[in-house]
Protein backbone atom coordinates (compact mmCIF):
# COMPACT_ATOMS: atom_id res chain seq x y z
CA UNK A 1 0.00 0.00 0.00
CA UNK A 2 3.05 2.51 0.27
CA UNK A 3 4.26 4.44 -2.98
CA UNK A 4 6.60 2.75 -5.17
CA UNK A 5 9.51 5.06 -4.86
CA UNK A 6 10.24 7.24 -2.63
CA UNK A 7 12.07 10.97 -4.17
CA UNK A 8 12.92 12.26 -1.21
CA UNK A 9 14.68 8.71 -0.38
CA UNK A 10 16.41 9.04 -3.92
CA UNK A 11 17.05 12.90 -3.56
CA UNK A 12 18.63 12.00 -0.14
CA UNK A 13 20.82 9.10 -1.09
CA UNK A 14 20.24 8.18 -4.82
CA UNK A 15 22.55 5.10 -4.13
CA UNK A 16 21.21 4.01 -0.92
CA UNK A 17 18.80 1.78 0.01
CA UNK A 18 15.57 2.70 -1.80
CA UNK A 19 14.04 1.08 -4.53
CA UNK A 20 15.21 2.89 -7.67
CA UNK A 21 14.22 -0.26 -10.25
CA UNK A 22 12.06 -0.17 -13.22
CA UNK A 23 8.49 -1.07 -12.25
CA UNK A 24 8.45 -4.27 -14.22
CA UNK A 25 10.18 -5.75 -11.82
CA UNK A 26 8.34 -4.50 -8.87
CA UNK A 27 5.72 -6.17 -11.32
CA UNK A 28 7.19 -9.45 -10.93
CA UNK A 29 8.18 -8.86 -7.34
CA UNK A 30 4.55 -8.06 -5.89
CA UNK A 31 3.13 -11.69 -5.10
CA UNK A 32 5.75 -11.31 -2.59
CA UNK A 33 5.26 -8.56 -0.58
CA UNK A 34 3.30 -10.41 2.10
CA UNK A 35 5.64 -12.73 2.74
CA UNK A 36 8.29 -12.64 5.57
CA UNK A 37 11.40 -10.98 3.98
CA UNK A 38 13.79 -13.52 5.17
CA UNK A 39 11.91 -15.91 3.11
CA UNK A 40 11.80 -14.33 0.10
CA UNK A 41 15.50 -13.63 0.36
CA UNK A 42 16.07 -17.17 0.67
CA UNK A 43 14.39 -18.21 -2.28
CA UNK A 44 15.91 -15.22 -4.35
CA UNK A 45 18.91 -16.55 -3.27
CA UNK A 46 18.13 -19.99 -4.90
CA UNK A 47 16.51 -18.89 -7.66
CA UNK A 48 20.24 -16.82 -8.52
CA UNK A 49 21.94 -19.48 -7.44
CA UNK A 50 19.90 -22.06 -9.64
CA UNK A 51 20.37 -19.97 -12.24
CA UNK A 52 23.93 -19.25 -11.72
CA UNK A 53 24.46 -23.33 -12.31
CA UNK A 54 22.44 -23.14 -15.48
CA UNK A 55 24.55 -20.45 -16.85
CA UNK A 56 28.09 -22.54 -15.83
CA UNK A 57 26.34 -25.96 -17.60
CA UNK A 58 25.60 -23.86 -20.63
CA UNK A 59 29.09 -23.17 -21.03
CA UNK A 60 30.86 -25.60 -20.10
CA UNK A 61 28.80 -27.86 -22.75
CA UNK A 62 30.78 -25.62 -25.14
CA UNK A 63 34.41 -26.73 -24.07
CA UNK A 64 35.72 -29.71 -26.54
CA UNK A 65 38.67 -30.29 -23.78
CA UNK A 66 39.03 -31.18 -19.98
CA UNK A 67 41.38 -28.33 -19.52
CA UNK A 68 39.08 -26.05 -20.73
CA UNK A 69 35.89 -27.59 -18.88
CA UNK A 70 38.29 -26.93 -15.74
CA UNK A 71 38.92 -23.44 -16.49
CA UNK A 72 35.19 -22.71 -16.62
CA UNK A 73 34.87 -23.86 -13.20
CA UNK A 74 36.99 -22.14 -12.22
CA UNK A 75 36.01 -18.56 -13.19
CA UNK A 76 32.87 -19.22 -11.56
CA UNK A 77 34.90 -18.73 -7.75
CA UNK A 78 33.97 -15.52 -8.35
CA UNK A 79 33.12 -12.98 -5.39
CA UNK A 80 31.24 -10.18 -7.45
CA UNK A 81 28.78 -13.55 -8.42
CA UNK A 82 28.50 -14.24 -4.61
CA UNK A 83 27.91 -11.05 -3.31
CA UNK A 84 25.14 -10.91 -5.93
CA UNK A 85 23.54 -13.79 -4.87
CA UNK A 86 24.14 -12.89 -1.25
CA UNK A 87 22.91 -9.11 -1.80
CA UNK A 88 19.58 -10.48 -3.46
CA UNK A 89 20.60 -8.40 -6.87
CA UNK A 90 19.67 -9.30 -10.32
CA UNK A 91 23.36 -10.30 -12.02
CA UNK A 92 22.74 -13.87 -12.24
CA UNK A 93 19.50 -13.57 -14.08
CA UNK A 94 21.09 -10.88 -16.29
CA UNK A 95 24.26 -12.88 -17.06
CA UNK A 96 22.09 -16.70 -17.71
CA UNK A 97 20.21 -14.09 -19.98
CA UNK A 98 22.99 -12.84 -22.14
CA UNK A 99 24.37 -16.47 -22.28
CA UNK A 100 21.01 -17.45 -23.56
CA UNK A 101 20.76 -14.55 -26.08
CA UNK A 102 24.57 -15.36 -27.52
CA UNK A 103 23.57 -18.76 -28.16
CA UNK A 104 20.38 -17.44 -30.05
CA UNK A 105 22.55 -15.48 -32.12
CA UNK A 106 24.81 -18.27 -32.90
CA UNK A 107 21.70 -19.94 -33.81
CA UNK A 108 20.23 -17.14 -36.00
CA UNK A 109 17.13 -16.85 -33.48
CA UNK A 110 17.69 -13.16 -33.53
CA UNK A 111 14.15 -12.45 -32.79
CA UNK A 112 14.57 -14.61 -29.65
CA UNK A 113 18.03 -13.00 -28.93
CA UNK A 114 16.11 -9.23 -29.22
CA UNK A 115 13.03 -10.43 -27.00
CA UNK A 116 15.74 -11.26 -24.06
CA UNK A 117 17.58 -8.66 -24.62
CA UNK A 118 14.37 -5.95 -24.24
CA UNK A 119 13.40 -8.17 -21.43
CA UNK A 120 17.48 -7.60 -19.70
CA UNK A 121 17.08 -3.80 -20.21
CA UNK A 122 14.00 -3.61 -18.14
CA UNK A 123 15.74 -5.44 -15.32
CA UNK A 124 19.19 -3.17 -15.71
CA UNK A 125 19.18 -0.20 -18.79
CA UNK A 126 22.71 -1.52 -19.33
CA UNK A 127 22.02 -4.46 -21.63
CA UNK A 128 20.48 -1.80 -24.33
CA UNK A 129 23.52 -0.84 -25.71
CA UNK A 130 23.45 -4.96 -27.16
CA UNK A 131 21.16 -3.05 -29.62
CA UNK A 132 24.70 -0.89 -30.90
CA UNK A 133 25.61 -4.97 -32.08
CA UNK A 134 22.61 -5.39 -33.82
CA UNK A 135 22.37 -1.99 -35.77
CA UNK A 136 25.81 -2.19 -36.84
CA UNK A 137 25.75 -6.37 -37.64
CA UNK A 138 22.05 -5.67 -40.03
CA UNK A 139 20.14 -7.67 -37.22
CA UNK A 140 17.09 -5.99 -38.19
CA UNK A 141 14.83 -9.48 -37.03
CA UNK A 142 16.73 -8.88 -33.68
CA UNK A 143 15.31 -5.15 -33.51
CA UNK A 144 11.43 -6.77 -33.92
CA UNK A 145 11.44 -8.75 -31.85
CA UNK A 146 13.40 -6.65 -29.50
CA UNK A 147 10.70 -4.00 -30.24
CA UNK A 148 7.80 -6.55 -29.93
CA UNK A 149 8.30 -8.33 -27.04
CA UNK A 150 9.68 -4.21 -25.41
CA UNK A 151 5.46 -3.38 -26.33
CA UNK A 152 4.52 -6.63 -24.53
CA UNK A 153 6.36 -6.25 -21.50
CA UNK A 154 5.38 -2.48 -21.14
CA UNK A 155 1.77 -3.52 -21.46
CA UNK A 156 1.78 -5.57 -19.29
CA UNK A 157 3.43 -3.70 -16.68
CA UNK A 158 1.24 -0.57 -16.98
CA UNK A 159 -2.01 -3.07 -16.72
CA UNK A 160 -0.30 -4.29 -13.60
CA UNK A 161 0.68 -1.08 -11.80
CA UNK A 162 -0.54 1.84 -14.05
CA UNK A 163 0.82 4.50 -16.91
CA UNK A 164 1.30 6.99 -13.47
CA UNK A 165 4.05 4.58 -11.70
CA UNK A 166 6.11 4.45 -15.16
CA UNK A 167 5.86 8.32 -16.30
CA UNK A 168 7.06 8.87 -12.57
CA UNK A 169 10.25 6.34 -13.16
CA UNK A 170 11.09 7.90 -16.51
CA UNK A 171 10.45 11.86 -15.66
CA UNK A 172 11.59 11.70 -12.14
CA UNK A 173 12.99 8.79 -10.91
CA UNK A 174 15.68 7.68 -13.62
CA UNK A 175 16.84 11.52 -13.81
CA UNK A 176 17.49 11.17 -10.06
CA UNK A 177 19.68 7.71 -10.10
CA UNK A 178 21.95 9.13 -13.48
CA UNK A 179 25.49 10.44 -12.74
CA UNK A 180 28.27 8.59 -10.97
CA UNK A 181 29.85 8.83 -7.74
CA UNK A 182 33.19 8.28 -5.89
CA UNK A 183 32.32 5.50 -3.84
CA UNK A 184 34.74 2.62 -3.60
CA UNK A 185 32.06 0.06 -5.19
CA UNK A 186 32.19 2.15 -8.22
CA UNK A 187 34.49 0.21 -10.55
CA UNK A 188 34.14 2.09 -13.40
CA UNK A 189 35.69 4.78 -14.62
CA UNK A 190 34.46 7.35 -13.50
CA UNK A 191 34.61 6.21 -9.91
CA UNK A 192 38.10 5.63 -10.67
CA UNK A 193 38.72 9.16 -11.86
CA UNK A 194 35.92 10.70 -9.22
CA UNK A 195 38.45 9.28 -6.47
CA UNK A 196 41.23 11.08 -7.85
CA UNK A 197 39.34 14.77 -7.91
CA UNK A 198 38.00 14.34 -3.89
CA UNK A 199 39.33 13.78 -0.82
CA UNK A 200 36.02 11.99 0.54
CA UNK A 201 34.84 8.53 -0.96
CA UNK A 202 31.36 8.12 -0.15
CA UNK A 203 28.19 7.25 -1.69
CA UNK A 204 26.92 10.19 -2.16
CA UNK A 205 26.06 11.54 -6.13
CA UNK A 206 29.80 13.07 -7.27
CA UNK A 207 30.35 15.63 -10.15
CA UNK A 208 33.02 17.86 -11.67
CA UNK A 209 33.03 19.22 -15.08
CA UNK A 210 36.28 17.19 -15.58
CA UNK A 211 35.15 13.81 -14.35
CA UNK A 212 31.61 14.46 -16.49
CA UNK A 213 33.81 15.37 -19.77
CA UNK A 214 36.28 12.28 -19.52
CA UNK A 215 33.52 9.50 -18.42
CA UNK A 216 31.50 10.51 -22.08
CA UNK A 217 34.82 10.77 -24.05
CA UNK A 218 35.53 7.52 -22.56
CA UNK A 219 32.43 5.96 -23.43
CA UNK A 220 32.22 7.22 -26.20
CA UNK A 221 35.67 6.16 -27.15
CA UNK A 222 35.59 2.39 -25.97
CA UNK A 223 31.81 2.01 -27.64
CA UNK A 224 33.44 3.11 -31.05
CA UNK A 225 35.93 0.59 -30.56
CA UNK A 226 33.35 -1.89 -30.27
CA UNK A 227 31.45 -1.11 -32.61
CA UNK A 228 34.06 -0.83 -35.40
CA UNK A 229 35.00 -4.72 -34.29
CA UNK A 230 31.63 -5.66 -34.72
CA UNK A 231 31.61 -5.04 -38.55
CA UNK A 232 32.53 -8.12 -40.62
CA UNK A 233 36.06 -9.66 -40.13
CA UNK A 234 37.93 -12.51 -41.64
CA UNK A 235 40.49 -14.34 -40.13
CA UNK A 236 43.65 -13.05 -40.57
CA UNK A 237 45.77 -16.37 -41.18
CA UNK A 238 46.01 -17.39 -44.28
CA UNK A 239 45.53 -21.23 -43.82
CA UNK A 240 41.90 -20.27 -42.55
CA UNK A 241 38.80 -19.64 -44.77
CA UNK A 242 39.18 -16.10 -46.10
CA UNK A 243 35.63 -15.73 -46.56
CA UNK A 244 34.26 -13.08 -44.27
CA UNK A 245 32.39 -14.48 -40.93
CA UNK A 246 28.78 -13.69 -41.44
CA UNK A 247 26.76 -14.78 -38.02
CA UNK A 248 23.72 -14.83 -39.68
CA UNK A 249 25.40 -17.72 -41.94
CA UNK A 250 26.43 -19.55 -38.52
CA UNK A 251 23.97 -22.17 -37.13
CA UNK A 252 26.18 -23.45 -34.77
CA UNK A 253 25.41 -23.33 -31.03
CA UNK A 254 29.11 -23.85 -30.04
CA UNK A 255 31.36 -20.62 -29.15
CA UNK A 256 34.10 -22.05 -29.64
CA UNK A 257 34.56 -21.63 -32.85
CA UNK A 258 37.46 -19.71 -33.53
CA UNK A 259 36.48 -18.70 -37.17
CA UNK A 260 33.84 -16.74 -35.64
CA UNK A 261 34.27 -13.51 -33.95
CA UNK A 262 30.91 -13.04 -32.41
CA UNK A 263 31.30 -14.36 -28.88
CA UNK A 264 33.89 -11.93 -28.80
CA UNK A 265 32.47 -8.75 -29.93
CA UNK A 266 29.56 -9.78 -27.98
CA UNK A 267 31.75 -9.40 -25.19
CA UNK A 268 32.77 -5.80 -26.00
CA UNK A 269 29.42 -4.52 -25.14
CA UNK A 270 28.80 -6.69 -21.94
CA UNK A 271 32.66 -4.88 -20.85
CA UNK A 272 31.08 -1.77 -21.65
CA UNK A 273 28.24 -2.17 -19.12
CA UNK A 274 30.16 -2.32 -16.44
CA UNK A 275 33.12 -0.04 -17.42
CA UNK A 276 32.08 2.79 -18.82
CA UNK A 277 29.01 3.83 -17.87
CA UNK A 278 29.25 6.45 -14.99
CA UNK A 279 28.03 3.92 -12.20
CA UNK A 280 28.42 0.29 -11.79
CA UNK A 281 28.54 -1.86 -8.55
CA UNK A 282 31.13 -4.27 -8.62
CA UNK A 283 28.46 -7.00 -8.05
CA UNK A 284 27.94 -5.97 -11.40
CA UNK A 285 31.18 -7.74 -12.85
CA UNK A 286 29.62 -10.93 -12.38
CA UNK A 287 28.75 -10.03 -16.22
CA UNK A 288 33.12 -10.55 -16.51
CA UNK A 289 32.29 -14.41 -16.44
CA UNK A 290 31.23 -13.79 -19.88
CA UNK A 291 33.89 -12.02 -21.43
CA UNK A 292 36.52 -14.35 -19.28
CA UNK A 293 34.88 -17.67 -20.61
CA UNK A 294 34.55 -16.54 -24.17
CA UNK A 295 38.64 -15.64 -24.55
CA UNK A 296 38.89 -19.29 -22.82
CA UNK A 297 36.47 -20.61 -25.83
CA UNK A 298 37.80 -18.94 -29.06
CA UNK A 299 42.14 -19.79 -27.85
CA UNK A 300 44.19 -21.42 -30.19
CA UNK A 301 45.34 -25.20 -29.03
CA UNK A 302 49.02 -23.00 -28.59
CA UNK A 303 48.51 -20.03 -26.25
CA UNK A 304 51.47 -17.49 -25.67
CA UNK A 305 52.81 -17.63 -22.13
CA UNK A 306 52.06 -13.76 -21.56
CA UNK A 307 48.50 -13.84 -22.81
CA UNK A 308 47.41 -16.70 -20.33
CA UNK A 309 49.76 -14.27 -17.03
CA UNK A 310 47.45 -11.19 -18.54
CA UNK A 311 44.06 -13.14 -18.44
CA UNK A 312 45.04 -14.48 -15.53
CA UNK A 313 45.41 -10.96 -13.74
CA UNK A 314 42.43 -10.06 -15.48
CA UNK A 315 40.17 -12.96 -13.74
CA UNK A 316 42.74 -12.40 -10.06
CA UNK A 317 41.54 -9.01 -9.79
CA UNK A 318 37.94 -9.26 -10.77
CA UNK A 319 37.38 -12.56 -8.86
CA UNK A 320 38.31 -12.01 -5.53
CA UNK A 321 37.49 -9.55 -2.78
CA UNK A 322 34.87 -6.69 -2.43
CA UNK A 323 34.56 -3.19 -0.91
CA UNK A 324 35.86 -4.45 2.35
CA UNK A 325 38.67 -6.42 1.38
CA UNK A 326 41.19 -3.44 1.19
CA UNK A 327 39.25 -0.38 2.43
CA UNK A 328 37.84 0.48 5.57
CA UNK A 329 36.71 4.01 5.28
CA UNK A 330 39.56 6.35 5.90
CA UNK A 331 41.77 7.72 3.02
CA UNK A 332 45.28 7.59 3.89
CA UNK A 333 47.65 8.28 0.84
CA UNK A 334 47.46 8.85 -3.25
CA UNK A 335 48.67 5.04 -3.49
CA UNK A 336 46.08 3.93 -1.89
CA UNK A 337 43.52 6.00 -3.96
CA UNK A 338 44.85 4.03 -6.87
CA UNK A 339 44.59 0.98 -5.04
CA UNK A 340 41.08 0.89 -4.48
CA UNK A 341 40.68 0.75 -8.13
CA UNK A 342 42.18 -2.61 -8.43
CA UNK A 343 38.31 -3.92 -10.04
CA UNK A 344 38.67 -1.48 -12.68
CA UNK A 345 42.11 -2.05 -13.89
CA UNK A 346 40.69 -6.22 -14.02
CA UNK A 347 37.95 -4.78 -16.45
CA UNK A 348 39.79 -2.60 -18.46
CA UNK A 349 42.81 -5.45 -18.75
CA UNK A 350 40.29 -7.77 -19.75
CA UNK A 351 38.55 -5.02 -22.42
CA UNK A 352 41.79 -4.43 -23.95
CA UNK A 353 42.20 -8.40 -24.34
CA UNK A 354 39.43 -8.71 -25.95
CA UNK A 355 40.03 -5.77 -28.21
CA UNK A 356 43.73 -7.81 -29.02
CA UNK A 357 42.38 -10.23 -29.53
CA UNK A 358 40.42 -9.63 -32.22
CA UNK A 359 42.50 -7.48 -33.71
CA UNK A 360 45.43 -9.81 -33.99
CA UNK A 361 43.20 -13.39 -35.14
CA UNK A 362 41.03 -10.75 -37.44
CA UNK A 363 40.69 -8.07 -39.62
CA UNK A 364 37.94 -5.51 -41.16
CA UNK A 365 36.63 -7.52 -44.33
CA UNK A 366 35.89 -4.47 -46.16
CA UNK A 367 39.36 -3.04 -45.51
CA UNK A 368 41.04 -6.25 -46.86
CA UNK A 369 38.50 -6.77 -50.06
CA UNK A 370 40.13 -6.55 -53.16
CA UNK A 371 36.66 -5.34 -54.80
CA UNK A 372 36.90 -1.74 -53.88
CA UNK A 373 37.70 0.37 -56.75
CA UNK A 374 38.46 3.45 -54.06
CA UNK A 375 41.51 2.25 -52.61
CA UNK A 376 44.47 4.31 -53.73
CA UNK A 377 46.86 1.41 -54.47
CA UNK A 378 44.16 -0.25 -56.73
CA UNK A 379 43.68 2.23 -59.03
CA UNK A 380 45.05 1.16 -62.83
CA UNK A 381 45.08 3.49 -65.63
CA UNK A 382 44.19 1.37 -68.91
CA UNK A 383 43.75 3.22 -72.52
CA UNK A 384 45.51 6.36 -71.20
CA UNK A 385 42.42 6.88 -68.89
Amino acid sequence: GEPLYSLAGIEENHFGYVFKWPPFIAMLLRPFVDMYRWDVLMGYRLINTTLLGVTALLLLLQTRTWTLAACIVIIFSFRPATDAIAFGQVDAAILCGLVITLLALRRGWDDLAGAIVALLALLKIFPILLFGLFLIQRRWRAFRGGLLAGLLYAVAGITALGWQVHALYFFEVLPRISGGTAWIENQTFNGFLSRLFTARIASDKFEHPVVTLATYTFFALTLGVALLLALPLRRRHPDDDEEAVSVDQSQSMRLDQTRSPLPLQFSLFILLMVLAVPTAWRHYHTLAILPLAMLLLQSDDEVPLGWIVLLAAAYALLAYGNQWSFFRGTVTGGFDVLGYSYKFYGLLLLYGLTVFRLWTVYRPAWLTTDERPWRLRDLRFEHGK
